[in-house]
């Protein structure tokens, strides 16, 4: 007879990897990060083994980040209707990985493999292998998606990740955040895109973030040694959010307000590093296309002081 302690936890599988004082915890459902420690000190906001991740905490958002207004997009000539899993603002969210069973591809001390086959379904006609890298070394974590087209014809596609900093505060009116950005997109009453503006917050000197309220796509993002860097500072603690410039042009940001209890107290600034802003199927934004065959590529990391 099973007992609570033979129960498998929510989130799947648990992968832990450590080394030079930093340990990371990626899950089998949905391949993301449940937990990064620098010194035993956590550096993102997750949540427990006994939990099931909540508000998208680190969770993959593939093959789209973010919202496809209504469900709906065409390409190729065909039209597609997703499911609403955004049900409350009728929009399909973050893609189609993040509750799939991943598999543990390889593993050692400080790096490890995971994938998932992404087949056809309702709304989406491509197969894609998506394999995430998560290796340890001296300055931090570095995730290396690896994306691959297996279909015969050409897909659409994005890529984004959402993991929350933390840098040990009680609340995100306790933290600051510095992030170098010019532009924001402006958005509707469903959270879909209506044009853009210049960024009405200056975060280039990391700004209190006390009374500060952000579910905010930013873009035209300042570049040093072909990265872009978001940092949670509170204290003497800093966290950052690095990624491949190149490939990530827009950054979403989110304080948390608004989310359901126990988790609506501001715990951690969500830093989501995307290809595309939402909606981008529709738009054509940022929006890439995969060939047959083809694999998609880019870095970012987390690191913290």
């Amino acid at each position: 007879m099973s007992t609570l302690n033979d129960l498998p936890a929510p989130s799947g599988e648990q992968w832990t990897i450590a080394a030079h004082g930093y340990e990371a915890t990626v899950v089998e459902v949905g391949g993301g990060l449940r937990r990064l420690t620098h010194d035993e000190r956590d550096l993102v906001f997750g949540y427990a083994v006994e939990a099931m991740a909540d508000a998208a905490r680190g969770h993959v958002l593939t093959p789209w980040p973010n919202r496809i207004d209504g469900g709906r997009y065409s390409f190729d000539g065909e039209d597609y209707l997703l499911a609403h899993t955004e049900p409350g603002l009728a929009n399909a969210s973050h893609g189609l990985v993040q509750w799939l069973a991943w598999d543990l591809v390889e593993r050692s001390t400080h790096r490890l493999t995971v994938g998932v086959t992404l087949h056809p379904q309702p709304g989406w006609a491509w197969t894609l292998r998506v394999e995430m890298t998560y290796s340890l070394d001296p300055d931090g974590l570095t995730v290396t998606p690896n994306v691959t087209n297996l279909s015969s014809t050409a897909c659409p596609f994005g890529f984004g990740a959402h993991p929350y900093l933390t840098a040990g505060e009680s609340s995100l009116d306790d933290a600051a955040l510095t992030l170098d950005v010019a532009t924001q997109l402006t958005v509707d009453e469903r959270l879909i895109p209506t044009g853009r503006e210049t960024s009405t917050h200056d975060f280039s000197g990391g700004l209190p973030l006390e009374g500060v309220s952000l579910d905010t796509c930013f873009t035209d993002i300042g570049v040093t040694d072909g990265r872009w860097r978001a940092s949670v500072t509170s204290g003497s603690r800093t966290t950052t959010l690095w990624a491949d410039a190149s490939a990530y042009r827009y950054v979403q940001t989110f304080t948390g307000d608004g989310l359901p209890e126990p988790k609506n107290r501001r715990s951690g600034l969500a830093v989501e590093p995307m290809t595309c802003p939402a909606n981008a199927f529709n738009t054509g934004e940022g929006l890439l296309t995969l060939a047959p065959g083809e694999t998609w590529s880019a870095p970012f990391g987390i690191t913290g002081a």
